[in-house]
């Protein structure tokens, strides 16, 4: 009677979960030893799933606890997740600027971003009410969709087929940027210098302590592979981390290889970008879109990889970046970078 009052009391979804558990490594036990037709005694899962159902409890905490730093955010206003290394949160916001929106930010640890897909992947996130929004394009058009209807604040998303496929083709055009050239630079020498500057022998315990996290476990080893990308050979450092993560570190010759091969690509795309600037205003037709916010805002960022765009070099993509600078809202975003990331990027112009 006692065991039964106990079982109705639990949470549907935990006993769901303690059925499991204990039905279904017996189950696929049997099925084993009666395929095999012997009695042997086979792996059971037990381990593994009650791994799994601890990941899922501890995600759902996380979630919990998120909503709760978040607080209420009302139906006439957005609350972004701010990375100070990502894109993607300063285009939400820049686009948020020129339709006129209510919105907030709340500052995240840049570390969440470290490896992940465009630099946010399912860690970047709007919040509209009660509504939680993921993913960089479906972010941008929803909130084109819902803010500035009036015919003051035009939608930056166009209503035209051909256009609207431009404008995704920029954004697509952005991402592949950063995915296929960007990142290796930008990683190497922007946010393993800020790792640097979180994580040292004070603290290195709390870097260690990340592989433990759930948040962090498909991208441990390649926060630690930037990380000891800066440890010298010899030192305290390279004593307590060598042994275990020596191995990261890539040697002289494959570093220097992919910094010529990765400046080359990045500077052949400013130099198909400029081309396709010539004589134009927006990428889009004749006003402003998300195409220029998204590609602007990428842009924004090349500094860290050491390449900059010259006047000399490229004319007319100096201009168009220099015309939507220009734009109160553009100049506070660039400001923004520059602020955070100044210190980072370097000045010698390429």
């Amino acid at each position: 009677m006692c065991r039964g009052a106990v079982r109705k009391s639990e949470p549907i979804k935990q006993w769901v979960e303690n059925l499991t558990l204990s039905m279904v490594p017996g189950i696929l036990v049997k099925m084993g030893n009666f395929r095999s037709g012997k009695k042997v005694k086979r792996f059971s899962g037990s381990t593994v799933l009650s791994s799994v159902f601890q990941l899922a409890n501890q995600t759902r905490t996380m979630d919990r606890e998120m909503l709760k730093r978040e607080g209420e955010v009302t139906e006439e206003e957005f609350l972004v997740h701010h990375y100070s290394t990502a894109t993607e949160p300063l285009q939400v916001q820049l686009l948020l600027m020129e339709k006129g929106a209510k919105f907030n930010t709340m500052k995240r640890g840049f570390v969440e971003m470290i490896g992940r897909p465009h630099g946010s992947g399912g860690r970047f996130r709007v919040r509209h009410g009660n509504k939680i929004l993921t993913g960089s394009r479906g972010v941008l058009e929803y909130v084109d969709s819902v803010t500035g209807v009036d015919l003051t604040s035009p939608a930056l998303y166009p209503k035209d087929p051909l256009l609207r496929a431009k404008c995704q083709q920029w954004q697509a055009w952005e991402q592949d940027f950063y995915c296929q050239d960007m990142v290796y630079l930008l990683e190497r020498r922007v946010v393993a210098q800020k790792l640097h500057d979180r994580y040292d022998m004070t603290n290195l315990d709390e870097l260690l302590a990340l592989q433990n996290d759930v948040r962090f476990l498909a991208t441990f080893v390649h926060i630690m592979k930037l990380y000891m990308s800066r440890v010298v050979r010899g030192t305290e450092m390279w004593e307590k981390l060598g042994k275990t993560y020596g191995h990261l570190v890539e040697g002289d010759a494959v570093r220097v290889g992919n910094v010529v091969m990765y400046m080359e690509l990045i500077r052949r795309r400013l130099e198909y970008l400029d081309k396709y600037l010539k004589n134009k205003e927006f990428l889009v037709g004749d006003m402003l879109t998300f195409a220029d916010i998204c590609v602007f805002c990428r842009l924004l960022f090349l500094p860290g990889t050491g390449v900059h765009i010259s006047e000399k070099l490229y004319p007319n993509l100096a201009a168009w970046m220099e015309g939507l600078r220009q734009r109160e809202n553009f100049g506070k975003i660039a400001e923004e970078v520059e602020t955070n990331l100044g210190k980072f990027f370097t000045t010698e112009a390429s």
